[in-house]
């Protein structure tokens, strides 16, 4: 994209913005109908015009925003629930997003309160969607459609802020398409990948430098598994490991190995948490500097029936022994959906992000301390949210934040195709919560 097509861009970020909401949508209907009304706090007002600004603060530690179009109603352009499009270098905050002009998806960097097009190129197809891992020396992008082939884009970053690619073509991760695609980059330089198709979780590796990827194989607990269902893959020390939902089996189940090991070696395979409706299709992870692993899932508990007061978000923490814990996020009650997890660069608290009502609405955070990751009841403080807007889909970055640096979330409403994100001061925020 030109110069002068980005400039009309970040203008068209900074005039388009509305008011913000006083009240979301309800859930669903059917078996949703049951919940109460989930009612939004009263607005503060922020500082200036935001329709002027396309900008408005929510609180002493929020800024909302209202990005750009990317294209045709009707697509989520921020899904899915485990994967992590954001990462910071450089000062900036970057992302793969939809050029609406080109309807390619090319990497973003959002300068001056805008997302801003460098012309680099992730993937033709608008419709894809995109895991990031940026290991401080190479940026790895995997995307993925339901239907076409899985690919890795590898890059550099070069003089100029500019992302330079490593290869003209992506690397072939697999053919038939899939859901549910992250990866994971191990201390031997491996990538690693794990998707579902066909009703099979599928992990698979490619040789040091993503390049030469082999066949995939299906873990035990893996091979049956609904459509909807998720997996994710995360590096956690010298080790990688894959959580995954089986909404068949009512379990979540974990496997994961040493990156010293043959790849084929599996050392450690379990059900971490089962029982009835206790898995669903979302997974998110955060990882400590201590090695220890967290995972924002969710159950289907509320789908039967079952009380308001029932636990609808959890946090699963295996610590550095591999032992497992289960810690409430969220109730039936609350409504929140598609969560995601955040961890401070010095291991000690978690930010969840999620979506309330489950049919989309508005999002929402709470912060607990990592050692014993049990979220306070309710929803949490208001993250974004904007006048006739159904937002959605939160996503933000894999790696550990640094507080000093404000966390950015972004999301999207299919509906209008519109990107929204939301900046969050996490020093501000833990000063408080601290005492000042």
């Amino acid at each position: 994209m030109s110069s002068k097509w980005r400039m009309i861009v970040a203008g068209l970020a900074a005039v388009m913005a509305g008011v913000l909401v006083a009240a979301v949508l309800l859930g669903r209907g059917d078996d949703r109908d049951r919940i109460a009304t989930v009612a939004v706090p009263e607005l503060p007002s922020g500082d200036g015009d935001p329709a002027a600004t396309g900008r408005q603060e929510l609180g002493p530690y929020v800024v909302a925003a209202r990005a750009f179009n990317y294209g045709e109603p009707g697509f989520a352009a921020t899904r899915d629930k485990a994967q992590s499009k954001l990462w910071h270098h450089d000062g900036s905050w970057w992302a793969p997003l939809i050029d609406p002009f080109t309807e390619e998806v090319h990497i973003f960097e959002l300068r001056d309160g805008a997302w801003a097009d460098t012309g680099v190129f992730v993937d033709a197809r608008a419709q894809s969607s995109a895991d990031v891992v940026w290991t401080g020396r190479t940026l790895y992008i995997a995307s993925r459609t339901s239907t076409g082939e899985l690919l890795l884009q590898r890059y550099g970053y070069g003089p100029g802020r500019t992302w330079v690619p490593h290869s003209p073509t992506a690397e072939r991760i697999a053919a038939g398409g899939g859901q549910s695609l992250t990866i994971a980059v191990d201390t031997q330089d491996r990538v690693w990948a794990t998707w579902i198709t066909a009703g099979r979780v599928n992990i698979s590796h490619s040789e040091p430098g993503g390049t030469a990827w082999g066949a995939p194989v299906t873990p035990p607990g893996g091979e049956n598994v609904q459509d909807d269902d998720a997996t994710a893959v995360t590096a956690f020390g010298d080790r990688i490991g894959v959580l995954w939902s089986n909404q068949v089996e009512d379990a979540f189940y974990w496997s994961s190995r040493l990156d010293g090991d043959p790849p084929d070696l599996w050392s450690e395979q379990l059900a971490v948490s089962q029982g009835i409706n206790i898995a669903d299709g979302h997974i998110n992870f955060a990882v400590a500097p201590s090695g220890d692993v967290y995972a924002a899932v969710k159950t289907s508990l509320g789908d039967d029936g079952e009380p308001l007061e029932s636990t609808l978000i959890e946090v699963l923490h295996r610590d550095t022994d591999g032992v497992w814990s289960h810690s409430p996020a969220a109730t039936v009650g609350s409504q929140m959906t598609r969560a995601q997890l955040a961890i401070t660069a010095d291991g000690r608290h978690l930010v969840l992000i999620a979506t309330s009502p489950q049919s989309g609405g508005a999002l929402y955070y709470k912060v607990a301390p990592a050692d014993d990751p049990r979220f306070a009841p309710g929803r949490g403080s208001l993250l974004l949210a904007w006048e006739n807007a159904t937002i959605n889909d939160p996503t933000t970055t894999g790696s550990m934040v640094d507080p000093a640096v404000p966390l950015v979330v972004l999301a999207s409403d299919s509906s209008t195709a519109q990107y929204y994100y939301a900046e969050l001061s996490i020093a501000d925020l833990l000063s408080n919560l601290q005492g000042g």
